[in-house]
Order: structure tokens, then C-alpha cells, then sequence
């Protein structure tokens, strides 16, 4: 009686360690090398595809957010790209939200939208006012909606964050042009 009632405990408990599910491993390096391959082909939508392979909890998952958004805007699916973008936002990876607000910027000119696009610039340069991409970009939306002396103090402004970053000169000249 009493090793009945010690072994039914115990196969309780090893009961769910059998249940769980067996997740495959996902070496990043070749999933890297993959997509490399891949993109180098301009076979983006396998790009994508290569890149769904990684799980929402492995480590690498925020890196490849970001490269999917970027895939995404190469195949002109400007609003799933801006879905990525906003999940990326949401998500835990505070270290790469300002890809991400890049990305989206991006996606909205892709998209035709460039009033937002100056919002989420304005939100970005909030938490990274040094960012010499989101003001080159912040630039670029403030052409597109003709408020040209606007655009001439973003491109100064990344001037001096990034004396070398050429494009900044390159719209300084156009517009003046």
C-alpha cells in the first residue's frame, strides 16, 4: 500500500516532461549564411521564409525582425513591414528600436505616407536624439510634403552629429539646386 502511494506521486510528476514539445535547433549562423545567400540572389520572399524559422524566444528573434521588415520593404509590402516595425516597438528589444523606427520611416515613404512617417521620426529622434538616420530621414519626409526650410535644418543637423555622411550634402545641393 504505501509503495503505491509513493509511486503514483511520482509518475504525476514525470507525466509532463514527456508532454512537452521538442523544439528544433536553429543554428543562427547557418540561417545567416542562408539568407546571405539568398538576398545575394535577390530571392527576397526566401529570405523571409529563412528567417521565419527563428522562434519568438530565441535571442536572435529582435535582429531578425529587423531583417524581415528590411526584406518586406525590398519587396514593396510596405504594410507588412510596418506591422514588423510595430511589433518590434512593442517587443523587449529596446536595443534595436532604432532600427526599427527607421525601418518604419522607410515604409511609410514606401507606402506614400509621409505625414506619419514625420511622426514616427519625431517619436524616434524623442529616444535617440543623436540618431543621424532618423534625422536624414526626418529630412527626406519634410521634402516630401514641401516644407523645405524644415528639411535644410535636418540635413544640418546630421552635418554636424556625421560630418562624413555624404547624402546630407547630396539633398543640401539638390535643394538649392
Amino acid at each position: 500500500m504505501y509503495e503505491e502511494q509513493f509511486f503514483l506521486p511520482i509518475l504525476l510528476c514525470t507525466l509532463p516532461c514527456l508532454a512537452q514539445e521538442k523544439l528544433p535547433l536553429i543554428d543562427f549562423q547557418k540561417i545567416t549564411e542562408l539568407a546571405t545567400e539568398s538576398s545575394k540572389k535577390e530571392e527576397y520572399g526566401k529570405t523571409l521564409e529563412i528567417f521565419e524559422r527563428i522562434n519568438v524566444n530565441d535571442s536572435a528573434y529582435c535582429s531578425a525582425m529587423v531583417s524581415k521588415a528590411y526584406y518586406l520593404m525590398a519587396l514593396e509590402k510596405y504594410e507588412e513591414a510596418i506591422d514588423v516595425t510595430d511589433s518590434g516597438l512593442a517587443s523587449d528589444c529596446g536595443d534595436l528600436h532604432s532600427s526599427f523606427y527607421i525601418n518604419k520611416v522607410v515604409a511609410l515613404l514606401g507606402a506614400e505616407r509621409p505625414k506619419e512617417a514625420i511622426e514616427v521620426c519625431d517619436a524616434g529622434l524623442l529616444r535617440f536624439p543623436q540618431n543621424t538616420m532618423l534625422w536624414y530621414n526626418r529630412g527626406v519626409c519634410l521634402e516630401k510634403v514641401d516644407r523645405i526650410s524644415e528639411a535644410v535644418r535636418a540635413y544640418e543637423k546630421v552635418i554636424v552629429l556625421d560630418p562624413f555622411y555624404k547624402k546630407a550634402y547630396l539633398q543640401l545641393g539638390n535643394i538649392c539646386y
